[in-house]
């Protein structure tokens, strides 16, 4: 494995012992994995779906490189993802019940949009939610087993 960048333990293990059985689905989503290091050993089996939620991938390299299977289920949680990158790109498949975990996302983005399809099973686990929306909004579906498990 070659890489330009400074290397890290895990990426010298991968060049030592390039013949070892790696799991490439786990390696894709650890955030020792750059975008760097996948680029440079495109011979690999990396994992796209695990890729899309790794915290190195950001929507500049999803965006230049189309033509990757990206999951934009997990990309929605991916914590480099935005609401202005969601606003901005309106024709991508986003997923708004992973978009409604993403710790981008706060109270203000949901009660400024309405029609969107929010989930309030994982807003409820949004580390923004606070005990005073919460109590604020007690019309809202909150799942009140998940908000037992957020450490307003």
């Amino acid at each position: 494995m070659e890489t330009n960048s400074v290397t890290n333990s895990l990426v010298e293990l991968l060049k030592l012992f390039p013949d070892k059985p790696w799991d490439y689905s786990r390696l894709s989503e650890n955030p020792s994995i750059t975008w760097e290091i996948v680029r440079n050993n495109p011979d690999k089996p990396w994992n796209y779906s695990h890729l899309s939620e790794n915290p190195n991938i950001t929507w500049e390299i999803v965006r230049d490189n189309p033509d990757k299977p990206w999951n934009y289920d997990l990309l929605s949680l991916n914590p480099n993802i935005t609401w202005e990158i969601v606003s901005n790109n309106p024709d991508k498949p986003w997923d708004y019940r992973y978009l409604s975990l993403n710790p981008n996302i706060t109270w203000e983005i949901v009660s400024n949009n309405p029609d969107k399809p929010w989930c309030y099973g994982f807003l409820s686990l949004n580390p923004n939610i606070t005990w005073e929306i919460v109590r604020d909004n007690p019309d809202k579906p909150w799942r009140y087993d998940l908000l037992s498990k957020n450490n307003f």
